[in-house]
């Protein structure tokens, strides 16, 4: 053993918008705190974005490959 402590980590997803569209950006945190500090970290980075939401998927979700309009 390493002696280093291994956390699992819970995915989440953050949720945001700017005067385009709305943005989810994925990512891992061991805690609420932790996920919250990474969201505030991302989105001060692009000042731009607005916060929406950030929500935990400790079962994970599948994710399409392609960009939806918002209205058809």
């Amino acid at each position: 053993m390493s002696g280093k402590i291994e956390y699992s980590r819970i995915l989440w997803l953050l949720a945001c918008t700017d005067s385009i569209c709305d943005h989810l950006q994925p990512f891992y945190a061991i805690s609420e705190e932790d996920a919250q500090r990474q969201a505030r970290e991302w989105l001060e980075q692009r000042p731009s974005l607005k916060y929406i939401s950030l929500r935990p998927y400790p079962r994970g979700f599948m994710l399409q490959h392609e960009i939806l309009p918002g209205e058809l």
